[in-house]
């Protein structure tokens, strides 16, 4: 191509022999690099031949120039013929080819395109990288959910150690079932303070100190309720519903489907623990009225534990890790993980809410027999060392940040 270009051009306006031509060609065919060809050429325009002066070598590198405007021209159109993937693919592995020098203009605008595309497909390139190292990252936490144990169900992990190997609904409720451990009696007293007094409590626009908070372990006296009838004298008496071993009739047989015949592996059981105390209302005065005539002016709360849920999980690797802390992290790390992972949970996970009744099955006059000299302005009075006699479990809870808890959600309770 460069040859036949510089033998129009010379033969044009030097009126060269062809031979002589064709020697200049040859001596320049070994180099590939346009710019070296056109300064082989235009240095024969400076031969001594030449008698038409300054003029002449101006229009010879003019027409020279148009010469190598019309290679060139040709050369990008048999480029742009080429299917389109081969010229994707000479764009972005062909590199970015010579400098651009002022007589090779024409390639300006192809060089520019294949500089974008390389940048694309190096960006793009790297986030194919990415997602990839994440889906090997999930299909790893995949394998790990992986669990050969003979446990069928287990309870959340954060709070229980439950687990049952069976899907009968007695050894469920067995394991399962069992009365609430964390049944107290709460008691918390706050006075009145100045808002700028460290350690206070904002309610209702007052601020308040904690004087004291405790505890009364209740869980020693918490049993299943068998039947209605043995609730005898609770409000709550004459709207009981039908059970069987302490579970809502209705409930259990929900419970026996699921266990035989559910086959989502995201559905969940939850068990929810209903604490009944017949007639506690009263102890609760008596609390009040105790620690008032020891002289405490200050706001008495009083409150107990009503109910506590359990959540059971189904052990399919599926299940575990859909649930697993390594999932969530690559999800967020995607970026737009989560806009599908909330969905898919919203739409497969679904819960089975089972009732259990509880009752606290000491007696009010026989629990305040326990406690009713040991409440004073401070709260509660310790049990000595060597007391004799049965006596309550007792956790004291201190500090504000406990007594702020029980504030907030006992706000209508003072």
């Amino acid at each position: 191509g460069f040859g036949a270009i510089a033998l129009t051009a010379k033969g044009s306006l030097l009126g060269m022999p062809p031979s002589t031509l064709a020697e200049d060609v040859l001596r320049t065919a070994s180099g590939s690099d346009y710019d070296t060809f056109l300064n082989v050429l235009l240095s024969n325009v400076t031969a001594p031949n030449v008698t038409e002066g300054q003029l002449q070598r101006t229009e010879l590198q003019a027409h020279t120039e148009r010469e190598v405007r019309r290679f060139e021209t040709r050369r990008f159109a048999h480029f742009q013929g080429a299917a389109p993937l081969m010229r994707l693919i000479f764009a972005i592995a062909g590199g970015t080819g010579a400098s651009i020098s002022g007589q090779a203009s024409i390639l300006k605008a192809d060089l520019v395109r294949r500089m974008r595309l390389q940048d694309t497909a190096v960006v793009l390139l790297m986030i194919a990288v990415y997602l990839v190292t994440l889906l090997v990252t999930a299909n790893v936490a995949h394998h790990q959910a992986v669990n050969s144990s003979r446990v069928k169900y287990y309870a959340d992990p954060r709070h229980h150690t439950a687990v049952v190997d069976s899907h009968e609904h007695e050894a469920f409720l067995e394991a399962f079932a069992q009365p609430p451990k964390n049944a107290f009696l709460h008691v918390a007293g706050l006075a009145r303070a100045s808002e700028d007094m460290p350690g206070t409590l904002n309610h209702g626009g007052d601020s308040y100190r904690v004087d004291f908070t405790f505890a009364l372990d209740l869980s020693p006296w918490v049993v299943r309720e068998l039947s209605p009838a043995a609730s005898a004298g609770s409000p709550r008496a004459p709207a009981s519903p039908p059970l069987e071993d302490g579970v809502v009739a209705e409930d259990l047989d929900s419970l026996k489907r699921f266990l035989l015949h559910d086959a989502n592996d995201l559905a969940t059981v939850e068990l929810v623990k209903e604490v009944s105390w017949p007639c506690w209302e009263e102890l609760a005065i008596n609390i009040k009225h105790q620690i008032r005539q020891c002289d405490y002016e200050g706001v008495i709360g009083i409150d107990r534990t009503r109910r506590e849920s359990v959540r059971i999980y189904k052990n399919k690797q599926w299940a575990n890790f859909i649930h697993s802390r390594t999932l969530k992290v690559v999800l967020a790390l995607s970026v737009v993980g989560w806009v599908l992972y909330v969905p898919y949970l919203w739409f497969k996970c679904s819960t089975l809410r089972v009732r259990c009744l509880y009752q606290v099955s000491i007696g009010i006059a026989d629990y305040w027999q326990l406690i009713g000299d040991r409440l004073s302005a401070h709260g509660f009075e310790p049990f000595d060392a060597g007391a004799v006699g049965h006596r309550p479990p007792l956790a004291v809870l201190r500090g504000s940040h406990v007594a702020g808890e029980f504030f907030d959600e006992q706000e209508d309770r003072f």
